[in-house]
């Protein structure tokens, strides 16, 4: 009993002395530029043999993912733009300051003095650091949408202060919805067609630098579409003649040429140069060498892809007088 009056009685004494650790103040919350140095000073009165810490977590808020700083006056890890200093101010008053030189953009976020009173209690204060910087934009991948269906594109970006995003469409064409700029951060077609399909700018800007642009691409998937432009081919016996045929089409679309119900295939009789002009557009030339009578008739070019399937008919005449190519 002698002994537990005697603990209660030094502690009366060590509060006495000491007091209840309070922080006095701390700096106001920051904004500065890419480069500055920025200073942090927490004040606190009777710290006694309580520790203090200085930690750091993100904007968002306060929570498990803060990174310790310092300890006392002892760095946590080494990094020569910090330092820590502690300054006595008598009356059991100490400024514990926390240096920062050359700032970064990922130095943004809280700053938060800390005391840690007992395994369960602390006492804390915190400042918000904000460093102006230009935007960064996440990133895009290719958006994909079905001809007719609805498409949310939407593009995010940070910076300080807060970026603000707009679009545009590559060579200034009209955007889906009218006109040529869509403020925002989100692009909705509520009803695709496949001229919406094509280079998109994501555009954001803070006014600090240039704006930053990141190219998005909107692919509109559709069903191949032919084209001849020549659906009758005149050419005499023994002459080169030459079948065209045009598709367009999304996702990439697989081209034949048929002639009575058989397949074509490239080789001394028949060559066959297919060319993709664009990411929805394809050329398909079927080139036959030395025409002979049984050459003359209907010839079909079929074009394929997951959305569907077409074919266009040509038709290939006799003719007395040799056409060139």
């Amino acid at each position: 009993m002698r002994t537990i009056s005697l603990l209660f009685v030094l502690f009366i004494r060590v509060y006495y002395v000491f007091g209840v650790p309070e922080i006095v103040s701390i700096t106001d919350d920051t904004v500065v530029s890419e480069g500055d140095n920025v200073v942090f000073n927490c004040t606190v009165k009777d710290i006694g043999a309580h520790s203090l810490e200085w930690k750091k977590t993100n904007l968002e808020s306060i929570d498990d993912s803060e990174v310790l700083l310092a300890l006392r006056g002892t760095l946590n890890f080494a990094d020569p733009r910090y330092t820590v200093n502690i300054f006595p101010k008598g009356d059991g008053v100490v400024i514990y300051r926390f240096s920062i030189k050359k700032i970064h953009a990922s130095d943004m976020g809280y700053y938060i003095c800390s005391i840690n009173v007992s395994q369960k209690e602390k006492i804390t204060s915190s400042v918000a650091l904000s460093v102006k910087h230009s935007p960064v934009i996440l990133d895009i991948r290719p958006f994909h949408v079905a001809e007719g269906q609805e498409l949310e594109a939407v593009c995010e970006a940070y910076g300080y202060p807060i970026p603000t995003i707009s679009w545009k469409r590559e060579n200034d064409v009209i955007m889906p919805g009218g006109g040529r700029v869509l403020n925002g951060n989100t692009l909705m077609i509520t009803k695709a067609h496949r001229l919406d399909g094509g280079n998109y700018f994501c555009i954001a800007d803070n006014n600090i630098g240039e704006p930053v642009v990141r190219i998005v691409r909107i692919n509109v998937e559709f069903a191949p579409v032919i084209s001849v432009p020549c659906p009758k081919v005149f050419q005499a016996e023994g002459y080169l003649t030459k079948l065209e045929c045009k598709v367009k089409g999304y996702p990439s679309v697989s081209i034949s040429w048929y002639k009575s119900g058989v397949q074509l295939q490239g080789g001394e009789k028949y060559e066959i140069l297919t060319t993709d002009n664009s990411y929805e557009s394809t050329n398909s030339v079927l080139t036959i060498s030395q025409v002979c009578n049984k050459d003359y008739g209907d010839y079909f070019c079929n074009a394929t892809n997951k959305l569907g399937h077409v074919e266009a008919r040509l038709n290939l005449w006799k003719w007395i007088v040799p056409i060139p190519f």
